[in-house]
């Protein structure tokens, strides 16, 4: 086989050598060696174990067309259709845009480029990005390739310069023929990520899949392959889980119904279906991600989608899991229904809730977050409608709002009038129109921005 070296992973002798050739249209093999090669050589590659520098001035030519025709036949005509009317009609709209950032995304896995996948721990977030690993997978087992992925769990809603440079310094081991690539899914839509946009956007070639409303200065719209479902006529309900899903499905069909359902199921969208599969897998995912360590064992802080997927595969383990975030989810609401705080707004009621009074110092589950989700969903099913839930917690608030509620108000709204009145002590926030939290610098200040704030609503 003939080809180039496409990436190096460097070792402290010699290196992992990513050959991509001519064999049979186009083929990478991925090999060791303690030779000295550089990106870009043109190399004959027998058996793997002899190295021989290749005859020939057009290789390189001639790998990329034939790269470009691998793609072109790996890419799928079809747009992916649930069978759900709205959905499939954005689905329609932003195809073109999917198949584009696609055709990037296969070069990169096709020439071992590398390729640094960030997802929010949450059951959207863990659900794309699964449902994107399986079609990756399903690819690697249909033609054979030399995948070069790196999982990145994401524990905030934005990508700040820390995370762009935590990703910097994963890549930082390779060198490669081109850039690497960023993959950013269901997080990141507000300006708090425009310093982690300018430090990777020269670094990385970026791939950016989010559902949440944009707000004014994001500078996230301003990539290529910025692909969000609001642009297309859409609104959060469209999961992030499931718009990396039909992006996989531009080159993949495998299964991954379960997993968007799971994403809908995990964000509360309107074509979530508690009754089909995904319920469970949505519970393992917003498990996982809470507490690592708990799941997984030792003091881990990432999980992969191979770590899910071993999960998946093992009964007994999924059945603890589930069992174990039933119990702990119950345990919590209870005391947090307990120690609710009730407060009169303008023609609905708000219930506020210190996480402190229900924290637990042996377990992560559940996350502040997903827990002010849960705890509204309880409130509601005792018979009280038009609600507002707030829980504090360190220099956050979350802050939900049930549906009949959400048709009058907005929290970005809200999010958006305490940035204004507090400017610099406001560190961040955002979220959905019925989900939202905002990030203080100083949490001495949280009694006077929730004083604000109910003093707005009455």
């Amino acid at each position: 086989m003939e080809g180039i070296i496409s990436c190096i992973r460097h070792r402290e002798r010699g290196g992992i050598f990513v050959v991509s050739g001519i064999e049979g249209g186009f083929k990478s093999v991925e090999f060791r060696s303690n030779r000295s090669f550089s990106v870009g050589d043109s190399v004959r590659l027998d058996g793997i174990a002899e190295l021989e520098p290749a005859s020939g001035t057009d290789l390189a030519k001639s790998v990329e067309e034939a790269l470009g025709k691998k793609i072109s036949s790996i890419m799928r005509a079809e747009v992916y259709r649930k069978g759900v009317e709205p959905l499939d009609s954005i689905t329609g709209r932003l195809w073109g845009r999917l198949e584009s950032a696609a055709r990037l995304f296969l070069r990169k896995l096709l020439l071992g480029v590398p390729i640094v996948i960030r997802f929010h721990n949450d059951a959207d977030g863990s659900g794309g990005a699964y449902s994107l690993y399986l079609s990756i997978k399903e690819l690697g087992e249909r033609i054979g390739f030399a995948p070069n992925t790196m999982w990145m769990m994401n524990r905030g809603v934005a990508y700040s310069s820390a995370e762009a440079e935590n990703d910097m310094l994963a890549t930082n081991g390779y060198s490669a023929i081109e850039k690497p690539l960023l993959v950013i899914i269901d997080f990141g839509t507000a300006a708090e990520s425009n310093s982690g946009i300018s430090s990777a956007k020269g670094k990385f070639d970026i791939i950016w899949l989010d559902h949440h409303p944009m707000t004014e200065g994001f500078r996230g719209t301003e990539l290529e392959h910025y692909i969000n479902p609001w642009n297309f006529g859409g609104d959060s309900s469209y999961t992030a889980g499931f718009l990396a899903s039909a992006f996989s499905k531009t080159f993949s069909a495998v299964d991954t119904e379960e997993y968007e359902n799971a994403s809908f199921i995990g964000d509360y969208s309107t074509y979530a279906d508690t009754g089909a599969r995904g319920n469970e897998a949505s519970i393992i995912f917003d498990l996982v991600t809470s507490d690592v360590g708990m799941a997984l064992g030792g003091g881990r802080m990432n999980v992969t989608p191979q770590e899910f997927e071993a999960i998946f595969a093992n009964e007994k383990k999924r059945s603890e899991l589930l069992r174990y975030a039933n119990m702990r989810l119950g345990e919590v609401l209870d005391a947090g229904i307990e120690s609710l705080r009730r407060y009169k707004g303008r023609d609905f009621e708000i219930f506020m809730l210190d996480f402190e009074d229900v924290r637990s110092d042996e377990s992560k589950y559940p996350l502040p977050g997903r827990f002010s989700s849960k705890l509204l969903d309880r409130i509601v099913a005792s018979g009280h409608g038009r609600v507002m839930v707030i829980v504090h917690v360190g220099a956050y608030l979350l802050m939900r709002l049930d549906k009949e509620l959400c048709k009058d108000m907005s929290l970005l709204d809200i999010i958006a009038e305490v940035k204004e009145r507090y400017g610099e002590g406001i560190e961040g926030g955002g979220g959905h129109r019925c989900a939202g939290t905002i990030k203080l610098r100083d949490k001495r200040n949280k009694r006077g921005v929730i004083n604000s704030i109910l003093g707005s609503l009455k």
